[in-house]
């Protein structure tokens, strides 16, 4: 588990991409140019990186640190499949520590977030 956080430290360390691009005329904006200039982060492979973390952290019963990563994933991620990831390990966090009630509310809002929407 402790290569897997250096490894995933190391990507996150040299390879994140924090500054954003410039667009010539950001009132004209395409919709996918708009998202692109919303994001935190822009290499894909950070945020499987803290995910990464945050699963070794969790196998060594760092649980604290791995919440912490978890709920980081969760805030800043670009992708939608690796949040909802992350929400399900907060909840085996929550599960581990005996805060059940917590864990059935992130899987409660997961499960609402991430179903088909009726028209």
């Amino acid at each position: 588990m402790e290569r897997a956080i250096q490894k995933a430290s190391k990507l996150i360390a040299l390879k994140s991409i924090t500054a954003r691009p410039d667009i010539k005329d950001s009132k004209e904006a395409s919709a996918k140019e708009k998202e692109l200039l919303e994001r935190k982060e822009f290499n894909e492979w950070v945020d499987d990186s803290y995910l990464l973390i945050g699963k070794a952290r969790f196998y060594k019963h760092e649980f604290s640190e791995a919440a912490t990563l978890f709920d980081y994933s969760i805030a800043n991620a670009n992708d939608p499949d690796i949040k909802a990831e992350a929400a399900i390990w907060l909840a085996r966090v929550n599960n581990e520590t005996r805060r059940y009630k917590e864990s059935l509310k992130i899987l409660r809002n997961l499960k609402s977030a991430r179903a088909p929407q009726k028209h």
